[in-house]
Formats: C-alpha cells, sequence, structure tokens
C-alpha cells in the first residue's frame, strides 16, 4: 500500500507524482491537485519513487525532504542524474532557512524547482503552487461559461478588511467579494480564466447579477448569525 503505481495517462498533460511517508497527506495532496485537474499517484516509500517516476513520467512533483531514513537532498540529486524536467514542489517540517537552501541546491543542479511549502501546508497555498506548473490551461467557451452562470457553478470567496486605527482590537470593516468558478472538470478556476471571456461575449452582466445574488444571500446568513 506505499505506492499507488500506474502508467501515464496521455489524457491528462499535467501529471503529478507525491512522495510523502504519510498517506492520509498523500490522500489530500491528490485530492487537492485531482481538482485542479491533474492525474496524480503518489508513493509512501522512497524505494518505491524511482520505479513509479519512471512508468508514470510526472511533469510535477511533491517531495518530503525526510522519508524515514533517506534525505530528500539524495531525492534531488538522483532526479538531477536523471535530467528530470519535472516541476518540483518540496514540503517539510523543516525552518525557511533550511527549505530556501533545499531550492536554492535543486536549482544548482538545473532541476525546475517550483516552491517550498512547510508543513502543514494550508490548501490554498498548495493550489497556487501547483496551478504555476500547470501547462495547458483549460479550453473555456462561450457555451461553458453561460452554462456555469445558469447552473450556480460560480462561488464567491470573502477577503476581510482590517480597520488598523481600532483601538480596542483588530476589527473586520468590510469584505471584498472575489468571484471564483467552481468548474466541474478543471476544479477551482479564478476571475483571469473567465472574466475577459465574460466581457467579451456579453455575459459580465448576468455573471455580475449572479455574483450580487450570492453576495447578498451571505449578507444575510452572517446577520442572522
Amino acid at each position: 500500500e506505499g505506492v499507488v503505481s500506474g502508467e501515464a495517462d496521455p489524457a491528462f498533460p499535467n501529471r503529478l507524482l507525491i512522495l510523502d511517508d504519510e498517506p492520509d497527506i498523500c490522500g489530500m495532496f491528490q485530492k487537492v491537485a485531482e481538482q485542479i485537474g491533474y492525474q496524480v499517484q503518489f508513493c509512501t516509500q522512497a524505494h518505491e519513487f524511482a520505479q513509479t517516476y519512471e512508468t508514470f513520467q510526472p511533469t510535477a512533483i511533491i517531495l518530503d525532504l525526510m522519508i524515514g531514513e533517506v534525505d530528500g537532498v539524495e531525492l534531488l540529486r538522483s532526479l538531477a542524474q536523471k535530467q528530470c524536467a519535472a516541476d518540483i514542489l518540496i514540503i517539510s517540517g523543516a525552518d525557511t532557512r533550511v527549505l530556501a537552501a533545499v531550492r536554492r541546491l535543486g536549482k544548482n543542479h538545473g532541476l525546475q524547482m517550483l516552491a517550498t511549502l512547510e508543513k502543514p501546508v494550508l490548501v490554498e497555498d498548495l493550489r497556487t503552487a501547483l496551478r504555476q506548473s500547470l501547462h495547458t490551461p483549460p479550453k473555456i467557451t462561450e457555451r461553458d461559461l453561460g452554462n456555469a452562470i445558469e447552473l450556480k457553478q460560480l462561488i464567491v470567496h470573502y477577503q476581510p478588511k482590517i480597520d488598523l486605527r481600532s483601538s480596542d482590537a483588530l476589527t473586520v470593516d468590510s469584505c471584498e467579494a472575489l468571484v471564483r468558478w467552481q468548474h466541474p472538470q478543471f476544479g477551482l478556476l479564478m476571475p483571469g480564466t473567465f472574466i475577459s471571456l465574460a466581457e467579451r461575449t456579453g455575459l459580465i452582466s448576468s455573471l455580475t447579477d449572479l455574483v450580487l445574488d450570492l453576495v447578498v444571500d451571505q449578507i444575510s446568513c452572517w446577520r442572522e448569525k
């Protein structure tokens, strides 16, 4: 059960290989990556990693720096010897200085070092890092976006604005409403993927109306609480 193995699926241009000795963490990473559009395989033991790497041909790798007694730095050197072209995301409980040093080492070996994240990894940070490695942007059509608005696949994230002048405690003064598209195939899409399309096709008014409805409903829920 240390490895979920399989051949590379040509239908997935983005393939993620995860190496972490905690299966629950691998499962969480897998779920997040699949929502974005990756095919995912994971290993929990270092000796299985090399075999899966050859058969799966990943375009991106999540690598824990310490797998049992195996040093993640040695794995980086091994990947460099294989002339690995995958984007590499380092995760670890080590402090930021160690992570920065490892990232520099990987770059010096000619590896594509994507990012470094400290454990526990925040889901949004993981999504952001993995999206940087997506090689083929999703192809969105006017019909797709129109259906998404009709089916209310758009959601809103709220970014609080803090009043730093408050004398007693930090107070949330207001919130910024940020639209997202929860796409059934590509996962959570940022506005840069679809706003310009909405403007070009005249769907921006319908999109705005839906977002306003969602915000008003949310404000009502907050007031009830």
